[in-house]
């Protein structure tokens, strides 16, 4: 029972991941026109084009973006999931409002394959960002003094592509991060800090002076650490004595810019490697389901087949291949079954289909 559990929260996990991978929040949008029953289509529409161009813009980085052919207001629509509206306004002549829009991601994963594209897999973390600005024996964190800090709030956005945000810093998270940065570096102190403000990593971006060499040193440090050693940067900047907020925000921006090519080397999909999908198939009994093993070892159409829950009447299987989606759901049909994808997520439904002779 436990392992149908932990088997079954792995696949929610990875299903939530791909939803928050796919899905673009908090598009403004606003039209006008001869009523406002007009201007809201336009605007929704709009917005979902602006809304997949941010999409490729994170799953597949600036430079690649050129290499895809642009959409419109009917050609975005074959990506998109769904929208949620919030804060609409309308005048009798005009709408405003934001919107969510959550794309398919075997549609999406679909066009880039067919542009030869390289991807981004993996959602980057999102961060807790902890400057630590260190001048002489001082240390500032939390404090106007950090040009670090000052940088960091101009600027709400300074790490979009990792989510990322300060801490607020009441004197309990104060306090609390002083004791993590004094205990020989223990930042699972920081745990709590995660919880409050709903984020993966807590980054430690500390900057420390060198007046002799007028240089300053920023480097970082992450926790948990399992799985971004590529995320710890070290960068020397020249200098003089006097660092501004606007060269702080400079080399802030070279450091989060380096982070994400790390990210982005490690985390892209390639375009040769297997596809997958976790197949529901309903099955009634256990003399059903060796009768189904053996003709799954005739699908030489799969790559692979590979049990990851028996819950009678349904098992689920993990089915690698190589062809397209589309060509999948064809060749299943041909065997006679009908494959039917998940709304999100490499979900799908395998049931017997009607053949005729």
């Amino acid at each position: 029972m436990l392992k149908k559990i932990c088997l079954v929260m792995c696949l929610l996990i990875a299903t939530v991941a791909h939803a928050n991978l796919y899905t673009v929040h908090g598009v403004s949008v606003a039209a006008e026109q001869e009523s406002a029953m007009a201007a809201r289509d336009i605007a929704l529409s709009e917005g979902q084009v602006e809304a997949f161009n941010l999409l490729l813009l994170q799953l597949v980085g600036e430079d690649a973006v050129s290499q895809l052919p642009s959409q419109n207001k009917e050609s975005v629509a074959q990506f998109v999931q769904d929208v949620s509206i919030e804060d609409e306004k309308l005048t009798a002549t005009r709408y405003s409002g934001h919107i969510t829009v959550r794309f398919n991601q075997n549609a999406v994963a679909e066009f880039f394959k067919a542009h030869e594209v390289p991807y981004l897999a993996h959602e980057a973390p999102s961060l807790l960002v902890i400057p630590v600005y260190q001048e002489g024996n001082s240390v500032y964190i939390l404090d106007e003094k950090n040009p670090l800090y000052l940088a960091l709030k101009q600027r709400p956005d300074f790490a979009p592509f990792y989510r990322a945000t300060l801490p607020l810093g009441d004197a309990n998270e104060l306090a609390l991060i002083e004791q993590a940065l004094r205990t020989q570096q223990d930042l699972s102190l920081l745990a709590p800090l995660l919880a409050t403000y709903q984020k993966d990593n807590i980054l430690i971006l500390r900057m420390r002076t060198e007046p002799l060499e007028q240089s300053v040193l920023i480097d970082t440090s992450i926790w948990p650490q399992h799985g971004m050693s590529s995320q710890t940067v070290f960068k020397r900047f020249r200098s003089n004595a006097n660092l501004s907020a606007e060269a702080a925000q400079q080399m802030i921006q070279s450091v989060f810019e380096t982070m994400e090519r790390n990210w982005r080397s490690e985390n892209m999909a390639r375009l040769d490697e297997a596809r997958k999908l976790y197949a529901r198939i309903p099955v009634s009994s256990l003399q059903e389901w060796q009768n189904l093993e053996t003709e799954m070892a005739r699908w030489k159409f799969v790559d692979k087949v590979v049990v990851r829950g028996a819950y009678l009447p349904q098992m689920l299987v993990e089915l690698s291949f190589t062809q397209s989606v589309d060509e999948l759901k064809q060749t299943f049909a041909e065997y006679g079954w009908v494959l039917t994808l998940d709304f999100t997520g490499p979900g799908a439904a395998l049931t017997r289909g009607v053949t005729y002779e």
